[in-house]
């Protein structure tokens, strides 16, 4: 393997790694964003009960 091709290579892991966390950063976002959803239907449900409740 030569210079050059060495090069290439480690550029393209690095290219490879970028998108790998990128892609980490987009799902941690979709996770976030279906917890927040999560806790908003828990809240909905309690205020739900406690408007029966009275």
């Amino acid at each position: 393997m030569t210079s050059s091709e060495l090069l290439e290579r480690v550029g393209d892991l690095m290219n490879n790694q970028y998108e790998m966390l990128a892609f980490r950063e987009h799902l941690e976002q979709v996770v976030q964003s279906f917890d927040d959803e999560e806790k908003r239907r828990e809240v909905s449900s309690a205020d739900l009960h406690r408007s029966y409740s009275l």
